[in-house]
C-alpha cells in the first residue's frame, strides 16, 4: 500500500479519517495526500438556467471558499506535523464525490480514507452522501472511518 488519499471537510469524522490513516502509513510506509474539494459556486435562475449575474462577486466568493479550503486543510494536518508520515495536501474544485474518485482513480491511490457523514439509513436513502458514493462508485478500496 503505497499511497492513502483522505478527503476532509473539517468535520469530527474527516478528522478521524486522518488520523486512521496516519496509523495504517506508519505500519505500512506509505504517504497520504489529504484533498479538499470545494463545490463550483452558480447561481441559478428560477427556471435552472445558470447564471452569472456578477461575476466580481462570484469570483471574490471563490477566493474566500478557497482560504476556507485551506485553513481545513491546515487545521486538519496541523496534529501529524511530527509524523514521519510524508503528508501533502491540496484543494480541488469540483462535486466531491465524483472529484474524490477520480483522484484515486487517475492518480493510483490503493486506498481511499474518509469520515462518515453518521446519517442513518433512511436519510442516506433519501440524501444520498459523499461517502456512500464514494463506497459504491470507487474502483479503488474505501476504509469509512466514524
Amino acid at each position: 500500500m503505497k499511497k492513502i488519499l483522505v478527503p476532509i471537510d473539517g468535520s469530527e469524522p474527516s478528522k478521524r479519517a486522518l488520523k486512521l490513516a496516519v496509523e495504517i502509513a506508519e505500519k505500512m510506509g506509505s504517504s497520504i495526500k489529504v484533498i479538499n474539494v470545494i463545490s463550483p459556486i452558480v447561481s441559478q435562475s428560477v427556471y435552472a438556467y445558470t447564471v452569472a449575474a456578477d461575476r466580481t462577486n462570484l469570483e471574490e466568493a471563490m477566493k474566500i471558499k478557497n482560504r476556507n479550503s485551506q485553513k481545513i486543510i491546515e487545521e486538519t494536518i496541523e496534529p501529524y506535523k511530527d509524523s514521519p508520515v510524508e503528508i501533502t495536501s491540496t484543494t480541488i474544485l469540483g462535486h466531491p464525490a465524483e472529484e474524490i474518485i477520480r483522484e484515486a482513480e487517475d492518480e493510483e491511490y490503493s486506498l481511499i480514507v474518509m469520515g462518515s457523514r453518521g446519517l442513518g439509513a433512511f436519510s442516506r436513502t433519501l440524501l444520498g452522501s459523499v461517502s456512500d458514493k464514494v463506497v459504491y462508485h470507487s474502483r479503488v478500496s474505501v476504509l469509512i472511518a466514524k
